[in-house]
């Protein structure tokens, strides 16, 4: 009864906190479907967004904060088909790909990429479809959960049952365990990657949107065209 109502609580609060975020995303991706012809554009809601509204010494207007889990860090809306990078940061496979082969680097840290370093994923959705969840434990993950993926599969599992059925049956650094649903296929400790952990204050910080080198590039094309005496757009 009481575990069941605080579930809920959480999977509400939550829920809230992404719909909140997606709204103030949700006009500039809009922005950019509707003029994607036309790389140099900027919309008047992208334009305040990133501040070139305000004067140069008052830039405080746009987005900044840890991305909710299951956000896309190039869209910064949730994913359908999800991947991650070896550190653990979230996509969807769609968007990163394009990027990927449009630009050949990494949209978040800007570092040289390829289409191989993009790690597809199998994550599980609870039978409501709303939420993403584990598909042993069956539990829904939220901003609390520690999630984890095996790179050999893609298949991704709430860290504890990965620990629990898999990492704590020996302390043999090289050893080698088995992909919980398949039952086959084989991967290593390095192959696992946290791509959300509350705790770990290194995957939170790549996962600011403010240190996005997409957004800072965007960023800077606004500071260009006001340089070059280019008038705020209008809608």
């Amino acid at each position: 009864g009481g575990g069941n109502k605080t579930d809920s609580t959480n999977r509400a609060a939550h829920s809230s906190s992404t719909s909140s975020f997606v709204v103030a995303v949700v006009s500039k991706q809009m922005g950019k479907k509707q003029h994607s012809k036309d790389p140099s554009h900027i919309t008047a809601t992208e334009w305040k967004r990133l501040g070139g509204h305000k004067g140069p010494n008052d830039r405080q207007a746009r987005l900044e904060g840890e991305l909710p889990f299951e956000c896309c860090a190039l869209t910064l809306l949730p994913f359908e088909r999800p991947a991650c990078t070896a550190d653990g940061v979230l996509f969807d496979l769609v968007a990163i790909l394009e990027f990927v082969e449009a630009h050949g680097t990494n949209p978040v840290t800007g570092a040289a990429m390829t289409s191989k370093d993009v790690v597809r994923l199998n994550m599980s959705k609870a039978p409501d479809g709303k939420q993403w969840q584990c598909p042993v434990t069956c539990k829904a993950f939220t901003k609390h959960s520690k999630v984890a993926a095996v790179r050999t599969t893609g298949n991704v599992y709430a860290y504890e049952a990965l620990k629990e059925l898999c990492l704590t049956k020996t302390k043999k650094p090289d050893a080698t365990f088995v992909d919980l649903l398949d039952g086959a296929t084989a991967f290593r400790r390095e192959d696992v990657i946290v791509v959300h952990d509350p705790d770990d204050d290194a995957l939170r910080r790549r996962r600011d949107v403010s240190t996005f080198q997409h957004l800072k590039d965007e960023r800077a094309k606004v500071l260009r065209l006001e340089k070059a005496g280019v008038r705020a757009p209008t809608a």
